[in-house]
């Protein structure tokens, strides 16, 4: 039904599909290999920092007049450590699309959801880094002004943008299948 690969596939596509297969595998296991790699990036850049005597890398402006608050750890913390998490649950969501689409799943109503779940999650993460450290600049630096603008990376906005795009092409795939399926019921 949604599978691409069946035998009345023209032989002229199978060369294709067959290599879109092998870099949905190579690209799912990279997700896998990327999930898992996030979360221990900022415990190596403490122990290095640990282990050199050298400053805890930050991508925020911290101030350096006065201690921080508990409540103000905890905030940084939390603002820094979301969008990490929620791409780590859309790189898992990613890898189970690119799994449906090694099986020749391409048109799957599971590689769909998984399409669009991954442009949500990579959404929130962009979104919440975005978010997060405009409150952040906004709270804890004295000239918030400069800086607020040199923390909206482009790169949060090609996120976001390419989340949208992809919802969008999720959404379009699952129109199509609807379409195929109708077909196939008259035929």
């Amino acid at each position: 039904m949604s599978t691409i690969h069946s035998p009345s596939s023209p032989p002229d596509h199978k060369p294709e599909l067959a290599r879109i297969r092998k870099l949905s595998l190579i690209l799912g296991y990279a997700c896998l290999a990327i999930a898992c790699a996030i979360p221990l990036m900022p415990l190596l850049a403490i122990g290095l920092a640990a282990l050199t005597g050298a400053p805890v890398p930050s991508r925020l402006p911290l101030p350096s007049q006065e201690p921080l608050s508990a409540w103000m750890l905890a905030t940084l913390g939390i603002l820094n450590v979301l969008p990490m998490i929620f791409l780590v649950i859309g790189l898992w969501t990613a890898r189970a699309c690119f799994k449906r689409f090694a099986r020749g799943e391409f048109f799957a109503a599971s590689a769909i959801r998984a399409l669009r779940k991954f442009s949500i999650w990579a959404a929130l993460s962009a979104a919440t880094a975005l978010v997060g450290h405009a409150l952040l600049t906004l709270a804890l630096s004295p000239h918030f002004q400069q800086v607020l603008f040199s923390i909206a990376s482009s790169g949060h906005w090609l996120t976001l943008t390419f989340a949208g795009m992809l919802w969008v092409m999720a959404a379009m795939i699952n129109h199509g299948r609807s379409l195929a399926e109708e077909n196939e019921a008259f035929v």
